[in-house]
């Protein structure tokens, strides 16, 4: 199956690089560099700064991220 993904963030290649993981075809399109817009400015943040302004559920989230975060760079640099 051949896919678009919009826009090429943090989000956007990484739901990219799932899908070609999967089996698909993907195109991404970005209007600028690929990672160079609010992606470059956030640098990786995986956590709400202020986590008790937060809904309980955001900061669930933030903690099963921050858990996959090291297996998740380990295989980007082995693919690298």
């Amino acid at each position: 199956m051949k896919i678009v993904v919009v826009g090429g963030g943090l989000i956007g290649l990484l739901s990219a690089r799932e899908l070609v993981l999967s089996g698909h075809e993907v195109l991404v399109l970005e209007k600028s560099n690929l990672g160079q817009e609010s992606s470059w400015a956030g640098g990786g943040i995986l956590f709400p700064l202020y986590a008790w302004q937060y809904a309980r559920e955001v900061n669930l989230l933030a903690q099963w991220s921050q858990q996959r975060y090291a297996a998740l760079a380990q295989s980007l640099i082995d693919e690298g």
